[in-house]
């Protein structure tokens, strides 16, 4: 994983990259990198090295945006699966915002009116 102290920040954008663009990287690596990520970015805040702690959190984010945009597509593959709704779009207007767009239709309305 993270070579040596002279490598770090490289070690670390090259994981970035490989969780990002979904390289196949083995289960076991991939069950121990958040502890040893954590581990390194503990330390590197104590050393006061900015960038590297920085480049852990990209890890983590990394790591993190992956396993739920995974579990979104999963649900999403469940659902399709059984039928049901993939996408939930709410388009029920509040009782105020009705209102207002009838008050706004009934005023276009007028205003068509008048150029006869």
């Amino acid at each position: 994983m993270v070579s040596d102290k002279k490598h770090m920040r490289s070690d670390l954008a090259t994981i970035a990259k490989a969780v990002r663009r979904g390289w196949d990287v083995p289960e076991e690596v991939m069950a121990v990198l958040p502890k040893n990520i954590l581990g390194v970015m503990v330390e590197a805040r104590q050393r006061g090295d900015q960038r590297v702690y920085l480049r852990c959190v990209e890890v983590l984010q990394s790591m993190h945006r992956d396993n739920r945009d995974t579990y979104a597509m999963l649900d999403k593959i469940e659902r399709l699966d059984s039928g049901q709704a993939t996408e939930r779009i709410d388009a029920s207007l509040t009782v105020e915002q009705s209102a207002a767009m009838a008050r706004n239709i009934a005023r276009y309305a007028e205003y068509l009116s008048q150029d006869d």
